[in-house]
């Protein structure tokens, strides 16, 4: 599953109910104090149910307080039943959209916040016999089926749920509504503690996705939370994965704690009848995550982690990071289901030297581009800087005191700048101007190369006097330098994919800077595009896919049809719609110019760029810089 929209009510700042967008990679930036961090916190009480009676908003009349998820890509079968499947469609469960939207409410005391309700806001059935049909049992079930004389299998409650609703639907009596369906009910409201499901606990425990929130304060004691936060969600996510295998366990467990229950219960009611009277049994399943240990790491010196200096304890976490996002990128390449996991990172940058900043962005964007989901806050600039236009929500204070969250457009970007004091280098001399951010990381990978033959080429990963300018999109520092050459004169680099070798879709624009008459100058691609010039052996290196890289294929979607049809899809890349197409060729084109271009050698690089294309731009933005 994959979140797509956090609601918050009455928790903490959040007095009125906010809808919160989440993308892959989330940066939530503003001053402190302003909110960032109760995102966070707020999926910690969803996901964790980590609350306390503070949380309650202090500006309300109510005690209680609401944190809602928004999910898609959900599974395609789930398990509600002790045998049976069905589908989150099929139960209507799902909203206008064919979204989960899933609620938590609380509600507070003096001294606590207990649990009230577990619901979904769902499109589902009105009339009487086709309400509540989850929480109803199989003989309940049977009745109502022989009732209305319906077709089903009457061993199978998912059948005979579909077979009732089926035949509402077809006399139009369905009366779908907007309907808040329980999850989970109380206790006090349960006749059958053993029969009633537990729908939240089924989807929870098995299509949820594992919540880690790791945050920015020190943490004292011999283990240091710090490292434990996201070597448990590990923990939990393999937990998930193993749970069908559990099951038989806990349910073994399970039958053996009730028969000693029920033996006792027995004897007490013979013997102590007015005892017996006031006891009911009660079974908790076993807390698989509370049967393992993480010890505490240690270096060559016996030193513990949590003794060490607070930047290296999270190179560490960041080295965790960049391990899971190669690991999880392996797996799903060999088509292996890993439970997604919900990383929230409370302002990664504290204690890290600036150098080390780029490095974190960029595994976040890994683990991101993983499958996973990453959640970050920052108020520092320099972290700001380098986050994608598209991940950015600028948290800020209303005059009245509400929180207020803006994302999407160049005001919101140009309110960021100002909120933080983002400001272009103005040490730069060059602007290199190119298609994309997928554009800025192949060159980064090719001046590296290209420096190791000559060291004269400019390090574009260090360079102040050169400035990337993205055309079409990039991070925060690419706009703030975008905007900035807008009132500013600097001489320009372009270099463009010419795409249709008969017809290139940026002639006009490079002929119109050659034209120019001064130092500006524009390249375009001998080759269809810059994925042209990566070697087929770095791509298998990196990708596992077998392409012929010739100087006019369409690259980026050879490679995405090949990891499609090796995720296992019963879809056939023809038959892949084209919105989806689009989203794996663009996944493709950027693991290209990360991974990929990574693993080239300059050798490599040479054999692709026969005609020195790439080294003659690198030498026209080494000489404008003199």
């Amino acid at each position: 599953m994959k979140l797509e929209t956090v609601i918050i009510e009455g928790f903490r700042g959040y007095a009125e109910r906010r809808h919160i967008p989440i993308s892959q990679l989330t940066a939530f930036i503003g001053q402190n104090d302003v909110g960032k961090s109760t995102i966070l916190e707020a999926l910690e009480a969803f996901f964790n149910d980590v609350v306390d009676a503070q949380d309650l908003n202090t500006h309300i009349e109510g005690k209680t307080f609401t944190i809602g998820c928004i999910f898609s890509s959900l599974p395609s079968q789930i398990n509600l039943d002790a045998t049976s499947v069905t589908t989150l469609a099929n139960e209507y469960l799902l909203n206008n959209d064919g979204k989960l939207e899933i609620y938590k409410t609380w509600k507070c005391t003096a001294s606590k916040a207990e649990l009230e309700r577990i619901f979904v806001c769902a499109n589902s059935p009105t009339v009487e016999r086709a309400r509540d049909l989850l929480f109803k049992k199989r003989d309940e079930l049977r009745a109502i089926a022989d009732e209305l004389g319906v077709a089903a299998n009457r061993n199978r409650n998912p059948d005979m749920r579909t077979a009732i609703y089926n035949h509402f639907d077809a006399l139009g009596e369905l009366g779908l509504q907007k309907c808040e369906v329980e999850l989970d009910r109380p206790k006090e409201k349960r006749d059958d503690l053993d029969e009633v499901r537990k729908i939240w606990k089924k989807l929870n425990d098995r299509h949820l996705p594992v919540y880690a929130l790791f945050k920015s304060e020190q943490v004292g004691g011999d283990k240091e939370a710090a490292v434990r936060t996201p070597l448990s969600a590990t923990l939990k996510s393999a937990i998930k994965t193993l749970e069908d295998e559990l099951a038989p366990i806990a349910n073994q467990i399970e039958a053996a704690v009730k028969d000693t229950t029920e033996r006792t219960l027995a004897r007490l009611r013979r013997d102590y009848p007015e005892v017996a009277r006031n006891l009911v049994p009660e079974y908790k399943a076993p807390n698989w995550s509370g049967a393992f240990s993480l010890d505490v790491l240690r270096g060559d010196d016996d030193v513990p982690l949590n003794k060490r200096g607070a930047g290296v304890r999270r190179l560490v976490v960041l080295a965790f990071f960049q391990a899971e996002a190669e690991k999880k990128k392996s797996e799903r390449a060999e088509g292996v289901d890993v439970p997604p996991v919900i990383y929230g990172i409370e302002e990664p940058e504290t204690s890290q030297h600036p150098d080390f900043q780029k490095n974190i962005i960029r595994a976040f964007e890994a683990l991101a581009d993983a499958g996973d989901q990453v959640l970050l806050t920052t108020h520092v600039p320099g972290i700001a800087a380098l986050i994608p236009i598209d991940a950015v929500r600028l948290v800020t204070r209303t005059e009245q005191g509400g929180v207020q969250i803006e994302t999407g457009n160049d005001q919101v970007y140009d309110h960021v700048a100002e909120t933080l004091g983002l400001l272009p280098d103005r040490r730069a001399k060059v602007a290199f101007f190119v298609e994309g951010p997928n554009d800025v990381e192949f060159f980064l990978h090719a001046a590296r190369l290209h420096r190791t033959a000559d060291p004269s080429i400019p390090d574009l990963d260090r360079d102040h006097r050169i400035a990337f300018v993205p055309t079409g999109g990039g991070n925060l520092q690419h706009w703030v330098n975008k905007q900035y050459l807008s009132n500013a004169r600097f001489v320009e680099v372009h270099v463009y994919d010419t795409d249709d070798a008969a017809a290139p879709k940026y002639r006009t624009a490079v002929d119109a800077v050659n034209a120019r008459g001064n130092q500006d100058v524009a390249f375009l691609t001998s080759k269809r595009e810059l994925e042209n010039y990566i070697h087929a052996d770095a791509i298998f290196a990196a990708l596992a896919c077998t392409v012929a890289v010739t100087d006019w294929a369409d690259v980026p979607a050879l490679v995405a049809e090949q990891i499609h049809v090796a995720s296992g899809s019963s879809i056939a890349w023809a038959n892949v719609d084209e919105e989806t197409k689009r989203k794996k060729i663009s996944k493709a084109k950027r693991r290209l110019n990360t991974d990929a271009a990574s693993q080239m050698s300059l050798a490599q690089l040479q054999q692709m760029d026969a005609g020195g294309d790439i080294y003659s731009w690198l030498c026209s933005i080494r000489d404008r810089c003199q």
